[in-house]
């Protein structure tokens, strides 16, 4: 997706009120703002002029003809979003492959020293997301120290998930294999399980049990790879290595002898 910040006036998008939008992530965050009257001026039965500014300025055509068929301001902002998040997907999934061609030709020049940085970069994500944990949890606690039952059910059942599957994406990392995007998925669990809490509505909760739901599969997905398992590679090259000099040592005290 194109995620250009425009500098030309000229091909801002300016709203009724006077303010110009210069790129498809501003158009997402002030749609919330907007007063239904300027809203219905932009998008209406008649046309969509966030669609054709979409289309004309950035030349992305599947994402405007998906917009034409909105006219409700939260079901466009959450397809503008939706579109937003798949590019960020994407642009990780295309870094992860760069640096997983990075971490093989490293495993092959020096295995020891990766085995070592593997287990110290997988201990580190782990303290990250401890931390990440905690701060959400002290969220939670200081915003909603009352909720109804069903609603608390509710909570700690989609929690308790959450819980497992942190703890399944730490031990496939450990066994070297690459959850990144599980763990970008899952990361979003906790802000939004908070306000669903505050909400009590379902389709709140349901929500998240989408992203977990999402988060199982992609997991799955990483520990079904029939890509090289690093840890194994890792393990086999450094006995590989310690072979090799225990062979060469043996055969320096039979050339002496």
């Amino acid at each position: 997706m194109n995620r250009s910040v425009l500098t030309e006036p000229s091909t801002y998008f300016w709203l009724r009120s006077g303010t110009g939008l210069r790129s498809i992530q501003e158009l997402a965050n002030v749609l919330p703002s907007l007063s239904q009257d300027e809203f219905s001026h932009h998008v209406n039965a008649e046309k969509n002029d966030f669609a054709n500014w979409i289309l004309h300025i950035f030349g992305e055509g599947r994402l405007a003809e998906q917009l034409r068929r909105c006219t409700a301001r939260d079901e466009l902002q959450s397809m503008l979003y939706n579109a937003i998040v798949r590019d960020d997907l994407q642009r990780r999934k295309d870094e992860r492959s760069q640096r997983k061609q990075e971490t093989e030709e490293a495993v092959v020049a020096d295995p020891e020293s990766f085995a070592a940085y593997h287990q110290k970069d997988a201990e580190k994500k782990d303290a990250l997301a401890d931390r990440f944990d905690a701060v959400s949890r002290r969220f939670i606690e200081n915003a909603h120290p009352e909720t109804p039952e069903d609603v608390e059910k509710s909570f700690e059942t989609l929690e308790g998930r959450y819980r497992e599957l942190r703890q399944r994406i730490a031990e496939a990392r450990k066994a070297g294999k690459d959850p990144f995007i599980a763990d970008l998925t899952l990361r979003p669990a906790i802000p939004k399980l908070s306000y669903a809490r505050l909400t009590g509505e379902r389709r709140d909760f349901e929500a998240v049990r989408l992203l977990l739901d999402e988060t199982e599969r992609e997991l799955a997905d990483a520990l079904a790879a029939n890509g090289p398992d690093a840890r194994k590679e890792v393990d086999a090259l450094v006995a590989g290595n310690a072979k090799a000099a225990k062979d060469g040592a043996n055969v320096g005290r039979g050339g002496g002898a």
